[in-house]
């Protein structure tokens, strides 16, 4: 329920802004065949943005758009990998040390 709700909102925000207008156009000129034959590479695993038309693009950046924002969704996943990747590139790969030391007292190792 709060995914839907998080969804909804980030998606109204998104069609508040002034450039929607013109997504909504592309979007709007699309038909049903379009849609049709890009399900059918999706199932087959074969995504090839090439042959698609700008309106099928326009569309799923925008759902990628408001999925990134939806916590435990596949786009917010990738948002977060993207995020970790340019950590990386700008910070250097993380290096952890973890040091346990027992207690003097009670560990039988310390003894």
């Amino acid at each position: 329920m709060l995914q839907r709700r998080e969804a909804c909102l980030h998606a109204r925000l998104m069609t508040s802004k002034p450039f929607f207008s013109k997504t909504a156009d592309q979007i709007a000129s699309l038909n049903a065949d379009d849609i049709k034959q890009v399900l059918n590479g999706f199932e087959k695993n074969k995504i090839n943005t090439s042959s698609r038309s700008p309106q099928v693009n326009a569309l799923l950046s925008q759902v990628k758009a408001v999925g990134g924002k939806v916590m435990g969704s596949a786009q917010s996943r990738s948002a977060l990998r993207n995020q970790i990747h340019g950590l990386i590139f700008n910070q250097g790969v993380p290096s952890i040390f973890l040091t346990i030391n027992p207690a003097d007292i009670n560990s039988r190792v310390a003894l």
